[in-house]
């Protein structure tokens, strides 16, 4: 049994959609990866998995840019899990848009990809159930919802 077998379908669909970015604002990383109805459940499933991944060095998170480079600044992974503890009053369900949206004043949280996570996301790529997965996120990405400005 391979690390991958492990992975549920959540969090595989958050790998693929990484491999592909290496970034995303984490609204609408679960507007992506979920068939989203507006339960704080949705929510809380993705903030679970995006810990394990953040405690096992797969994802990081950031901010903010460093103003030279314009690369994202990790945060430490305490504050890392600060935030994603914070999430569910960050963003609110659009019942017009029917998606998760940023809310807050505060910078979006951006999810991050990092070596070992592209390692991780590229084995779930080229394993069992990745053509199944990519369809998902191919269907949910020519949804017209996901041209608007995710705020």
């Amino acid at each position: 049994m391979s690390v991958t077998d492990e992975l549920t379908e959540i969090e595989r669909r958050i790998l693929v959609t990484l491999n592909d970015a290496g970034e995303e604002y984490v609204s609408a990383l679960i507007n992506t990866v979920i068939e989203c109805e507006g339960n704080h459940s949705e929510v809380t499933s993705v903030i679970d998995a995006l810990r394990k991944f953040l405690h096992g060095s797969f994802v990081g998170c950031a901010i903010a840019r460093d103003t030279n480079t314009l690369e994202l600044i990790k945060l430490a992974e305490s504050e890392a899990n600060h935030l994603l503890n914070a999430l569910p009053e960050q963003i609110s369900w659009s019942q017009e848009d029917s998606l998760w949206i940023w809310t807050a004043s505060q910078p979006r949280l951006v999810v991050l990809l990092t070596n070992s996570g592209k390692s991780m996301s590229h084995k779930v790529v080229t394993g069992t159930g990745a053509e199944r997965i990519r369809a998902f996120l191919i269907a949910r990405a020519k949804d017209p919802r996901w041209y608007k400005d995710y705020r």
